[in-house]
């Protein structure tokens, strides 16, 4: 339960009886505001209660920052609050004015918040996504132009708000895919962030979280490109037309299916074979293992053993009996 982690000052923790941070309310905030999106019973009060404690933190003498990172959990604050339907039009000025000294992942949050606060067409929200694509290095490998890494990004910083390579990347993908969706550089950070996963995903609960949104938020920004995708299947077809953003088509065939597209498309195919038949009509095969299958029935003291070679084979047993399978 969430609120067996707020403490005293409203502050969410990472344990019940902890001492809560700025960082951990906002996403919090975050969380619920999405919850309750989803048709999902949310606590009023308890979010209500969350919410005031930021409109607190954004104040710049707020005295529970984590040392070193007041900015990134003001705007923290800032973006979770915006999210609630709280945006402050005078924090987000003062916070996109002095983002040239902070870090990045903070000056995503700001941005983050100006584009759902409608400021979106704001000159700072020009200037806050520039100062983002100007941060992220890139290089070029066999003529392609790929991400680098981050050269401005502080590397002594508190563990308190969970920084990573992953988690910065996302946001900054976040704010430029709401703010600058033709933005150059969106492309090589979600190719950087692709190739960062692992097989068990990007190394901690709040990277997985972080690189998961960002993708998803690059999915559904708005594109102005027309594309057609055609998959002929059994003797019938399906189309998918999108004028800008991303159309996703699921479907299922029994045989081969062709696909056709006017533009690069990503496809996921899974693949299942089954015997078109019932298991019991299918005749016995032998490739390579050998297994013989027999039914023992024990009647009255005495056995008999009826085995199952031939597709289809049905055995009558009266109720009552004892039957054993030998595989």
């Amino acid at each position: 339960m969430l609120f067996r982690s707020v403490d005293g000052r409203g502050r969410v923790a990472q344990w019940p009886g902890g001492m809560g941070s700025v960082t951990l309310t906002a996403w919090a905030v975050d969380f619920l505001v999405e919850a309750k999106a989803a048709g999902q019973p949310v606590d009023a009060a308890l979010l209500r209660t969350l919410a005031d404690t930021l409109g607190q933190a954004l104040r710049s003498d707020y005295g529970d920052f984590v040392d070193g990172e007041a900015y990134v959990e003001r705007a923290a604050a800032l973006e979770a609050l915006t999210a609630a339907g709280r945006f402050d039009a005078a924090y987000f000025a003062e916070l996109a004015r002095i983002a040239r000294f902070a870090d990045a992942d903070g000056v995503a949050d700001v941005v983050l918040a100006g584009s759902a606060g409608g400021q979106g067409q704001a000159p700072a929200m020009k200037t806050l996504a520039t100062l983002l694509g100007d941060g992220v290095a890139t290089r070029l490998y066999q003529g392609k132009e790929v991400y680098a890494g981050l050269p401005g990004v502080r590397t002594a910083r508190s563990g308190l708000v969970f920084p990573s390579e992953t988690r910065t990347i996302a946001r900054i993908s976040r704010a430029l895919a709401t703010s600058a969706p033709s933005h150059p550089k969106l492309p090589l950070l979600r190719d950087a962030l692709v190739t960062l996963g692992k097989g068990d995903g990007w190394g901690s609960t709040t990277a997985n979280a972080e690189a998961l949104a960002a993708l998803a938020a690059w999915l559904q920004a708005p594109r102005d490109t027309t594309w057609r995708l055609d998959i002929a299947e059994g003797g019938k077809g399906s189309t998918v037309t999108p004028t800008g953003g991303t159309g996703v088509l699921r479907t299922s065939t029994a045989g081969l299916a062709e696909v056709k597209s006017s533009a690069a498309v990503g496809l996921r195919v899974d693949t299942r074979y089954l015997p078109t038949a019932d298991g019991g009509t299918v005749a016995p095969v032998t490739n390579g293992f050998v297994v013989t299958r027999t039914i023992e029935v024990l009647t009255d003291g005495a056995s008999e053993k009826y085995p199952l070679d031939k597709g289809g084979t049905k055995l009558d047993i009266p109720q009552g009996e004892i039957g054993r399978a030998h595989v």
